[in-house]
């Protein structure tokens, strides 16, 4: 009797039995791995949908402010700079959604030495038209009709 073949056959099934089992492993990672992916996936999407949330109610909470103090201003023509910081300080909640508000009324260009040197009389220390040059500095305005 030949022993030879049951033992290539033994070979053989044990051989297929661990490919078998590594391909098992192999699916089964892959399996993990997508549904570890997927519940990120999931995770991250929930996190843009409340920041997406908390980022307009921010929005809407300083358009409503903007839009509350915007009536006091429409009822008056021409408002000083200490008018403004009084009625910005009655009016506007102090809140992490509105970061700046600026007091910027029509200036003429005759009346600019004037204005510039009122407005340091009224408390703004330093006080000039500026804009920003091209790296965003600020330097003092050009000459124009209206600033």
């Amino acid at each position: 009797m030949d022993w030879r073949l049951p033992q290539r056959s033994f070979a053989l099934a044990y051989a297929l039995t661990a490919v078998i089992f590594t391909a098992s492993v192999v699916m089964t990672a892959q399996v993990v791995d997508n549904q570890r992916s997927a519940r990120i996936q999931l995770e991250i999407d929930a996190e843009a949908v409340d920041f997406a949330q908390r980022a307009a109610e921010r929005i809407r909470e300083s358009v409503e402010q903007l839009q509350i103090i915007s009536l006091v201003f429409v009822a008056f023509e021409d408002v000083n700079y200490q008018q403004f910081k009084t009625i910005a300080r009655r009016y506007l909640e102090p809140t992490d959604s509105l970061l700046i508000l600026e007091w910027q009324p029509e200036v003429r260009d005759q009346d600019r030495e004037d204005f510039e040197r009122a407005a340091r009389a009224q408390g703004i220390d330093g006080f000039t038209l500026w804009e920003p040059d091209a790296d965003g500095n600020p330097v003092p305005a050009v000459a124009r009709p209206v600033h």
